[in-house]
């Protein structure tokens, strides 16, 4: 009797086994889909990917767990790496930079300097210096301009005009009465200068009015005339500045 139950049990166990699997693969019966605790894919090597998505036993699972563990702190270590590398690429690019910005600064610089120096007028050397300053000065009186002896002043046709009368009769007037004490910073000497001012301001006024070679010729003449004050009557007058 005991031996027909158990008999009987079994072969219902069978069939019921055998129906599962039929409607297992029934597409008409859904399939019971036991939660997964997903695929354990390496992406960091060569070795297969694993299909299986569960664990079988409690000490695979406790070794899947510790591998998992393993396997993030290598990642971490891994992804800290990356990060340290770009860091220091960063701070590279950043110091070559700064270094190309201070070089380019003072490239520009320099060219800036050789580009004002091609530019710009040579120095004078002091020679030069002096030969301008002697260039500058006027030039005394000659004795055919101002007789030495009398004052007497020859105007040229320019300085003739009616619009210099006053200036040419006070000229006359103290270069005739001039005696030892005239000179540089005497009274005759400031009243020349402010004459020959006048005169100077009169024949700029005519500046359009006559050509350049008379225009240039008075203010050498009237210059000549204000310098000329500057020394006592009867000082003789430089080679060199009379030859100028």
């Amino acid at each position: 009797m005991k031996t027909s139950l158990l008999l009987g049990g079994l072969a219902a166990l069978a069939m019921t086994s055998s129906a599962f699997a039929q409607s297992s693969q029934n597409p008409a019966i859904p399939a019971y889909n036991a939660p997964t605790l997903g695929a354990v894919t390496k992406t960091d090597n060569s070795a297969p990917v694993l299909s299986q998505d569960h664990s079988s036993t409690i000490v695979e699972g406790a070794r899947r767990s510790a591998a998992d563990y393993q396997r993030a702190l290598g990642d971490r270590a891994y992804n800290e790496s990356l990060s340290n590398i770009n860091n220091e690429e960063a701070r590279s690019r950043s110091i070559d930079n700064a270094k190309r910005f201070t070089q380019t600064y003072f490239e520009m610089r320099r060219i800036n300097r050789e580009a004002t120096a091609a530019e710009a007028t040579p120095r004078l050397t002091p020679e030069q210096l002096v030969k301008i300053a002697k260039q500058m000065t006027p030039v005394r009186m000659t004795a055919y301009q101002l007789n030495p002896v009398s004052g007497t002043i020859n105007w040229p046709a320019i300085l003739q005009y009616d619009e210099f009368a006053k200036q040419r009769e006070a000229l006359n007037k103290l270069f005739a009465n001039r005696d030892s004490a005239a000179g540089l910073g005497s009274p005759t000497n400031r009243a020349v200068i402010a004459s020959t001012n006048e005169m100077f301001e009169l024949l700029k006024g005519h500046i359009d009015d006559v050509s350049a070679n008379e225009f240039v010729q008075g203010k050498k003449f009237i210059d000549s005339l204000a310098y000329e004050s500057q020394f006592a009557p009867g000082a003789v007058a430089e080679p060199e500045a009379t030859n100028r």
